[in-house]
């Protein structure tokens, strides 16, 4: 106990948890900021206005200032004063030096002795030993044997002999090779000719002056007349080093600054790449995914597109669905093992799924994008059990899924929500989406319709309304902007009722009304509708009232005689002058169905 009350203490007294930005461009956000048809200039102000990228401008102030540190300080560092006068010298200097140092580690430990001869292209000169002195000569070929190398060298007088490498004293790279003809056994003479015309000592000084190491000779640094090489190489140094420091920091302000738009840029390519998109317009595909609401809308259209629900029942085809809501957490994954087992056709739909899902994965990865692209089998058994009209819930669940039945339950939620979505929506094909459609209404019924219905005292506020419509017309949360401009309009709607009605503030709703905007048991239509405007749908059929409550209109349908329908699942239900109960369909936006 007092371990519990300490870590309460610790919680009340202790700083704040910082609010972090979860807001992530998707398919279906992306696709719907296009179908706005504005410039895409709009639609990056749209996009950077984001309650992430606010978050992004306090790393960007203070990156920025790090930068102009940065700067500052590599131009006090460059100010060093040379010797020589030119304080760069020492910079090409050290290049020069590691690309020696690079070279002769890239040749192992006999490095400081040049390329091997198994780099030696026909007709290279080399300085070779013999009994007589070394000679110059011409390598022909290379014989590579078991554990040793011979070269074929032509030597001045036109005699041609085999060698072992370690003969091979010296080979001339700053030398270009000289032509050597295929039929090089029948010119030896010519070519004899041409060696004894070149000179052996000017051979190795052009390799001395213009081979790496004579490069690095020639600046001045290498021997510096003043002795100041390492005060100099020691302060260029630091200049690379803050230089380096200074990019690192650029990029990150770079990234910070185009994180999002960049993020947007990325989708865009992907759905150009599936055919959703082209020149910054929504084509047909493209329409369809602005219109859903999934973890991977593009998944969902290409299983459309593709025709994989084509030539299916309507259990076969929840159930294929059913493999893009989420992975099961507590099913048995032997019991879709069997199922797929005795249904050949549905394993073969699986397959294609399958193919398309990892086409989507690595097309995402070749773009860098991390969205969710999964396709899992727990629920595929007890989904076409229930879509196909059995009745036997406790059966379902032990046989068919083997987990928790909450599991299952939420799971054919989300099932229900993604049905209807394609049921709806205009660019699926007409007898598909009315397979759909009606999967949704079979699937809905009995303990899973039950379950999403709940009696509640607290009714919607204006706030949750705003932000779902915003998402649903925009693809986004709204603005600083737009959250003002509401919250105006808000408080004009509240205090223009409350001065048409001042007898409220003697009422206890008067604190949900006026502070909370919230709706709750005794809100005047007035009321609901200065906080929510009007509803999608009004009714005062009592069939259609009954089948919004379900199970609930038995307990509601004495008083109830009007429902106002509302977004996320909410009707209010009035008497002649207020609301008398309050219903809600839980549905993917409530949070609780994550937990």
């Amino acid at each position: 106990m007092r371990d519990g009350l300490e870590d309460m203490m610790r919680v009340v007294d202790g700083p704040p948890e910082p609010v972090l930005s979860q807001f992530k461009l998707g398919y279906g956000s992306v696709a719907l900021l296009l179908a706005t048809g504005q410039d895409m200039a709009t639609i990056r102000r749209t996009v950077e206005s984001s309650f992430g990228q606010y978050q992004n401008l306090k790393k960007i102030r203070g990156l920025e200032a790090e930068v102009a540190s940065l700067e500052m300080a590599v131009e006090d560092a460059r100010r060093f004063t040379a010797p020589c006068g030119d304080f760069s010298r020492i910079g090409r200097y050290r290049a020069a030096r590691a690309q020696v140092e690079q070279q002769r580690m890239a040749r192992g430990r006999a490095g400081r002795h040049g390329r091997s001869v198994a780099e030696a292209e026909p007709g290279r000169l080399a300085l070779v030993r013999r009994k007589s002195g070394a000679s110059l000569g011409i390598i022909c070929g290379l014989d590579r044997r078991r554990h040793r190398m011979l070269v074929t060298v032509l030597l001045p007088h036109g005699t041609t002999v085999q060698m072992k490498e370690g003969n091979i004293k010296k080979i001339f790279w700053q030398t270009p090779p000289l032509h050597l003809p295929r039929d090089w056994e029948r010119r030896t003479r010519t070519l004899g000719e041409q060696l004894e015309a070149l000179s052996v000592p000017e051979l190795v000084e052009r390799e001395r002056s213009q081979g790496p190491e004579g490069a690095l000779a020639a600046i001045e640094c290498h021997r510096c007349p003043w002795g100041s090489q390492s005060r100099c190489d020691h302060s260029w140094k630091g200049v690379e080093a803050l230089e380096g420091r200074l990019g690192q920091k650029r990029e990150m302000l770079d990234a910070f600054k185009n994180a999002y738009w960049q993020e947007f840029c990325r989708v865009v390519a992907v759905l150009e790449r599936f055919g959703a998109v082209q020149d910054g317009k929504l084509l047909a595909k493209g329409q369809l995914i602005s219109g859903l609401r999934h973890d991977n809308e593009l998944l969902v259209a290409e299983m459309v597109d593709r025709g994989i629900l084509e030539d299916t029942t309507l259990a076969e085809a929840a159930a294929l669905c059913s493999c893009l809501i989420e992975e099961s957490r507590s099913g048995d994954a032997a019991v879709a093992r069997l199922f797929l087992k005795k249904r050949p056709k549905l394993r073969r739909k699986l397959q294609e799924l399958e193919s398309l899902a990892h086409t989507v994965l690595e097309v995402q990865r070749h773009h860098h994008l991390p969205m969710p692209v999964g396709v899992s089998t727990g629920f595929m058994p007890s989904v076409f059990r229930w879509a196909s009209g059995e009745d036997d819930w406790t059966g379902i669940v032990e046989e068919s899924f083997g987990g928790h039945e909450g599991d299952l339950i939420r799971a054919l939620r989300r099932l229900i929500d993604v049905l209807r979505q394609l049921g709806e929506a205009s660019e699926v094909p007409p007898a598909i989406q009315a397979m759909l459609a009606r999967a949704a209404r079979v699937v809905d019924r009995g303990i899973v319709l039950e379950s999403a219905l709940e009696r509640t005292p607290r009714g919607p506020n204006a706030y949750e309304l705003n932000i779902y419509r915003s998402f649903v017309a925009n693809g986004r949360e709204p603005t600083f902007d737009e959250k003002r401009y509401f919250e105006d309009q808000l408080s004009e709607r509240v205090f223009k009722y409350l001065r048409e009605h001042p007898e409220i503030q003697n009422d206890q709703r008067y604190s949900d009304f006026r502070f909370w905007r919230q709706v709750t048991p005794g809100s005047s239509k007035g009321e609901v509708e200065a906080l929510l405007e009007d509803p999608d749908e009004r009714t005062i059929d009592p069939a259609l009232m009954a089948a919004l409550a379900s199970q609930q209109w038995t307990a509601i349908s004495s008083k109830a005689k009007e429902a106002w329908v509302y977004p996320l699942g909410w009707v209010l239900y009035f008497d002649d002058k207020a609301v008398v109960e309050i219903v809600r369909r839980r549905g993917k936006w409530d949070k609780g169905d994550d937990d």
